[in-house]
């Protein structure tokens, strides 16, 4: 039996930065971006700083659901970070 998904963290928060400078692996990150209960598909980014993260997400508004990963890591479990804007 698998653990529930903790609450995501606030993207664009100080928390959200911490956790995100905090990785153990670091950048380049592949990002799922997705819109949970809003009929609209999501997507996949790849980036190398977490400036161009910021940019990438801009022109998304809230409810948008981001799941990180480090290209360096890409077993174990599905995500390094889960935010949300």
């Amino acid at each position: 039996m698998t653990e529930p998904e903790s609450e995501p963290l606030i993207f664009g928060t100080d928390e959200a930065r911490q956790a995100l400078e905090a990785l153990e692996f670091g950048p380049p990150f592949l990002v799922e971006t997705s819109f949970p209960r809003q009929g609209m598909a999501g997507d996949w980014f790849l980036v190398h700083t977490l400036e161009e993260l910021e940019t990438v997400l801009a022109p998304f508004g809230k409810g948008m659901h981001i799941h990180l990963r480090s290209v360096w890591n890409l077993v174990g479990e599905p995500w390094d970070l889960h935010l949300k804007k």
